[in-house]
């Protein structure tokens, strides 16, 4: 790959997944420049309509018709509250 990689992604995920991929997708790919730019999902789908960026990452689904996804990874959600909050019931859990 070589060029440049118009690259979008959620304020949310930038900071903590861009360094988990970019320096080794650089290191494979030298001859690859990407320009990211941290954006809101609207405005990304926007972009990728307007062909302003080649990919985007957001939260997904997104299940918009001309847009493309492919989940990346699942991430649990956990929430902390205390033991004698009546919200702590097995009857408010998820599962």
């Amino acid at each position: 790959m070589s060029g440049e990689l118009r690259l979008g992604i959620i304020p949310t995920l930038g900071p903590y997944l861009l360094p988990r991929f970019i320096p080794d997708l650089l290191a494979d790919h030298p001859k690859l420049r990407i320009a990211v730019r941290e954006i809101v999902t609207a405005d990304m789908v926007d972009a990728l309509r307007r062909d302003a960026l080649d990919a985007g990452i957001a939260a997904t689904p997104l299940s918009i018709k001309d847009i493309n996804e492919t989940p990346l990874f699942y991430e649990p959600l956990h929430a902390g509250g205390r033991q004698s909050s009546p919200f702590a019931s097995p009857r408010y859990s998820a599962r």
